[in-house]
Order: C-alpha cells, then sequence, then structure tokens
C-alpha cells in the first residue's frame, strides 16, 4: 500500500527552528532585533508609554536631588516662615515675601514643616514631574504623536534652555511658575480640543498658583480662541467674563498687599517701582536695551522668535487638521506677543513694564514650536519619517546629556563642595552669635550663602537674588541693595542709615579693608572672614 507524500513544509520546520535559533544567538541577528524593537516601541502612542517616556526623561530633566537652588532657597524659605513666622529671623532679606502665592506657600509651607527643606525639595521635584509627565502625555496622545516625538521635544527644550529669551525657563526647580506652567499645559490641551470652559477653568487654577504666568497665558489663549472663532466668539466671551468674575477677590487681594503691578504708573519720590525692577533687580528678565552686550546677548532668541512666529503663521494656513492649526496659532501668537513686548519696552524705556514681566511666554512658546515641528514631521514620506527622527533623536540625548551635567548635576556638586568649606563658618555663627543678629554679605559672594538664614536662623539683611512683591517692600529692598553698595565700596563710615547690621561677611582681602572703618574681624574660616559692625559714634 503507498504511503502519504510527506509533506515538504514539515520536512522544513525543525530546519526553520534551527536557522532561526542560530540567528537569534549570531550577533548579526540579535541587533537588528533590538534595534527594531527599540523602533517600534519609540513609534509607540498609547497613553502608558508615553507617560513612562515622559517620566524617564522628566527624572533627568528636573532632577529631584534635596540639594536646594538659589531660587529654591527663596520660594522654600518664604513657604515655611508664612506657616512658622515665629521660626525665622524678623530682619529676614525676604522682608514681606510673596504673598501672592499663598497656594504654594501653603501646600509646602506645612510639607517642610513636616519634613524638611531637602525633603519638601526632593517631593516637590517628583510633584512637578508627575504634573509634567501628565499634562505632556495629555497633549501627545490628543496629537496622536509617539514616544520618539515626545522625547525629541524635551531634550531639544532642555537643550535650548527651556527658552529662547529673557531667562525664561519652566521646570528647572520647584516653585509656584513651575506648578503654574503644568496647569497651562492641561489648559493648551483644553483649546485644542476647542473647549474653553475648561480652558479657562484651568487658566483660573494657573493665575492663583502665579498670577502673571496664569494671567499672561490666559490672554494668548483668549485671543487665539477669538481669532479661530471656534468655538462661537460668543461663548468664549461668556466664559472668560465668568473666569475673571472667579478672580476678582484675588485681584482685590492682590492690590490690598500693595503689589508692585498696581502702582507701576504711580509717580513716587524715588524711583519708580518698575526702574528698580528692570534696570536693578533682573534686567536680565525685563530688557535688552541695558547696554549693547545685553542686546546682543538677546539678539539670537529673538531672531529665533521671530523665524518662530513667521513659520506658525504660515504653517496655520497649510495644516488642514484643526487640532495642529489650532496649535499654529497658538504659537504663533505667543511670538507675536514676545515681539509686542519688546517694542514696548523699547518705546517706554522708563521700567514701566518690568513689573509685569512681559517676555513670560517665551519659555512655553519654544516648548508648543517644537510640538508643532514634529508635528510637521510626521507628515514626511513613512520611509523617511521613522529614521530622521531617530537620527535627530540621538543627536539630541548627546547633546542633552552635556545639558543635563552642565545645569543640573555639576551645580550641586559645586554646593556640596561649598557647603562643605562653609560649615564651620555656619556653625560659628549658629552658636557664637547672638540670635537676634543681622548680618550683610558682601555682593561677590552672596551666592555662596542663599542658605544663611535656613541654616544659622541669623537675619541677612539683604540678597539681590532676592528680590519681593509689594511696591514698599521693593522700595526697601532698593535701599538695602544701596546701602550694601555704599559699605563695600567706601566702608562703614558711608553707613547712614537706621538698618541694623551687627556683622559683616566678606572676603579676606576685602575684609582686611574694612576692618579699618567698620570694626575688628572675629573669626576666620577659609577664604572668609566675619567683621564685627561698630557703627561709628
Amino acid at each position: 500500500m503507498n504511503s502519504a507524500p510527506v509533506s515538504n513544509d514539515r520536512v522544513r520546520e525543525p530546519n526553520r527552528r534551527e536557522s532561526s535559533a542560530g540567528a537569534a544567538t549570531h550577533p548579526g541577528g540579535i541587533l537588528p532585533s533590538i534595534g527594531a524593537r527599540a523602533v517600534r516601541a519609540l513609534q509607540a502612542t498609547q497613553a502608558s508609554a508615553l507617560f513612562l517616556a515622559a517620566v524617564g526623561v522628566l527624572l533627568l530633566a528636573i532632577l529631584p536631588s534635596g540639594w536646594l537652588s538659589g531660587n529654591e532657597e527663596q520660594y522654600l524659605a518664604e513657604a515655611y516662615r508664612s506657616v512658622r513666622p515665629g521660626d525665622w529671623p524678623k530682619q529676614s532679606n525676604l522682608l514681606g515675601g510673596f504673598p501672592h502665592a499663598f497656594v504654594f506657600n501653603e501646600l509646602f509651607g506645612h510639607l517642610i514643616a513636616a519634613v524638611d527643606f531637602a525633603a519638601a525639595q526632593f517631593i516637590g521635584r517628583l510633584l512637578a514631574v508627575a504634573l509634567y509627565a501628565f499634562a505632556l502625555t495629555r497633549l501627545f496622545a490628543f496629537l496622536k504623536l509617539q514616544v520618539l516625538d515626545l522625547l525629541i521635544v524635551v531634550t531639544a527644550f532642555v537643550v535650548a534652555a527651556e527658552g529662547l529669551v529673557g531667562d525664561e525657563w519652566m521646570f528647572r526647580g520647584i516653585e509656584p511658575k513651575v506648578l503654574a506652567y503644568g496647569f497651562v499645559l492641561l489648559a493648551l490641551v483644553e483649546f485644542l480640543r476647542g473647549r474653553s470652559a475648561l480652558c479657562f477653568g484651568l487658566l483660573v487654577i494657573a493665575v492663583h498658583i502665579h498670577a502673571l504666568v496664569g494671567g499672561l497665558w490666559a490672554g494668548v489663549f483668549f485671543a487665539a480662541f477669538m481669532m479661530l472663532g471656534t468655538p462661537r466668539r460668543r461663548t468664549v466671551l461668556l466664559h472668560a467674563a465668568v473666569a475673571a468674575v472667579v478672580l476678582v477677590p484675588y485681584g482685590i487681594f492682590l492690590m490690598r498687599q500693595g503689589y508692585a503691578q498696581f502702582d507701576t504708573f504711580v509717580e513716587s519720590a524715588g524711583p519708580p517701582v518698575g526702574w528698580i525692577l528692570t534696570y536693578v533687580a533682573y534686567p536680565w528678565h525685563t530688557t535688552p536695551f541695558v547696554d549693547i552686550k545685553s542686546f546682543l546677548k538677546w539678539t539670537p532668541g529673538l531672531a529665533l522668535t521671530i523665524v518662530i512666529g513667521v513659520a506658525a503663521a504660515l504653517a496655520m494656513r497649510r495644516l488642514r487638521a484643526g487640532r495642529e492649526q489650532r496649535l499654529a496659532c497658538l504659537v504663533a501668537l505667543s511670538a507675536a506677543w514676545v515681539i509686542v513686548a519688546l517694542l514696548l519696552t523699547y518705546v517706554f524705556d522708563d521700567g514701566r513694564f518690568g513689573p509685569y514681566l512681559l517676555f513670560r511666554p517665551s519659555s512655553l512658546n519654544l516648548l508648543l514650536a517644537l510640538v508643532l515641528l514634529v508635528c510637521v514631521l510626521r507628515r514626511l514620506p513613512s520611509s523617511a519619517d521613522p529614521w530622521l527622527r531617530v537620527g535627530m533623536l540621538a543627536v539630541l540625548v548627546f547633546v542633552c546629556s552635556h545639558a543635563v551635567l552642565h545645569l543640573r548635576v555639576y551645580p550641586i556638586g559645586r554646593e556640596m563642595l561649598q557647603h562643605a568649606e562653609r560649615r564651620e563658618l555656619v556653625d560659628w555663627v549658629s552658636t557664637q552669635t547672638p540670635s537676634g543678629s543681622v548680618f550683610l554679605i558682601e555682593t561677590q559672594i552672596e551666592h555662596r550663602f542663599f542658605d544663611f538664614e535656613r541654616r544659622t536662623r541669623r537675619a541677612s539683611l539683604f540678597f539681590h537674588r532676592f528680590t519681593p512683591g509689594s511696591s514698599a517692600d521693593i522700595r526697601q529692598w532698593y535701599q538695602r541693595h544701596l546701602l550694601r553698595e555704599r559699605v563695600m565700596a567706601k566702608g562703614c563710615d558711608s553707613a547712614d542709615s537706621k538698618l541694623r547690621i551687627d556683622y559683616l561677611i566678606a572676603s579676606a582681602e576685602t575684609a582686611e579693608r574694612l576692618a579699618a572703618t567698620c570694626g575688628p574681624i572675629v573669626h576666620e574660616s577659609g577664604e572668609f572672614r566675619v567683621v564685627e559692625f561698630q557703627r561709628p559714634g
């Protein structure tokens, strides 16, 4: 009897398995397999994949460490002082602080009281990572973008130092504006969906966390809604009006606190508050017209902002998808805002717009421009698209690693070394000086002592970096600034102010020069000297 023919497929089946197993163990087969899996992972669009990618890259960008930056020293100190005023020096350089940040102050003030400053910073940065990861996941999922796109955008944003103009940034640490930007990003998604009610609702939260961040972006969103005409302009006006009414109590509160934004146009006996903020406190945030060096430093960012605005306006006409067209509109308007701010700063050079920090939208404008760019790249032919973007990501990761090292890791290392260097001085101040003592720290070394009040519980009369919010406090800040400049330049004979000073902390060279008019050097610690201040007469 004839047997049935054996299928060739069955005969070849073991050979196939053997060959595939050999390929898997051969390096030439493993590498392409890993590469293919990596590309597939980068092309994922699921919300879970986007969220994990966002958390990973944001952890590197924000880097919870427990070592406070200069801004964090200021904002976390004010938060703690707002809930534990008796545990902070009365003559603090913080002056009246920042009552507008009461949401942040309450949250982090009680957190610091429960743990400590380092742990609160660590938790706060993790909170920022979670907030931004959630917001970016919603944004990229709605735009149907991939993990690869998210990584390109965030790494490019970090490489560009998170902004182009006015030294603006979004998430270098934990402070009120960092949390406010998270809610602005959430509002962005609702704007792209055409949901004006939810958009303005989230912006109200952002305003209560940081008035300028939420307020300036509310203006940009409102203009974009009105320009696009969807939803109906009447509906947008209604929702914007409701949001404005909700913000009235907050506005009254700020007005009663005497905030600088409410009297920048009011004449005063001394220099106007706007001039102080623009030309003394933080000119790097407010104007490029201080001198030619400052203007040249601002020029590349301003030029690129103009390019972004023009490109976004052209893209708005060509993009057919409604969500991408809306995004292009927002990018164009926020870029236009920055250029209008430049013109206002040039025309009104008396500093009247300084308190409003008009260039603040430039940071998020860059982030949105990068998102728009990857949306355009997705329109390339499918054969060229993924590998072009993978190549971009590889270059950006290399550059970003250096940026993270220089902007995030190295400063922590320097702070650790500097803390060890000044530990003996801090211990001496904490144990050998009266609890109510007031110290004046030399201008050139103040950046080494941002944590002075936190570690010693002694008052430091003035820090240039720590600028208060109310007009009265800003004027007092300016008087302290002038006092320190006089003392450090001319000696203690020039200290005609009634402000209390008990000790000076200065470099060895400066201390030797000041000792003749100020008093004896009472302590030496490495390169630092403590001079006892003895007021003439």
